[in-house]
């Protein structure tokens, strides 16, 4: 991932954590046409996500 990408994120995340009380581990919630697509392009999503938010996440998906 890009430095800056990487920055934003990190920023944004902080904000988030200080201002509305999210904790780690985060909630992700993954689409089904996300995570299919994912799939068929042979992407971990799980370790991608995680790589992104440098921290601890969960995924959830919907049921469709």
């Amino acid at each position: 991932m890009k430095i800056k990408r990487r920055k934003v994120a990190k920023r944004i995340l902080r904000t988030y954590t200080a201002n509305f009380g999210f904790s780690e581990p985060f909630s992700v919630l993954v689409d089904g046409t996300f995570a299919k697509i994912a799939l068929d392009n042979k992407v971990k999503i799980d370790e991608q996500i995680k790589n992104y938010f440098a921290a601890d996440v969960t995924l959830h998906t919907t049921q469709w």
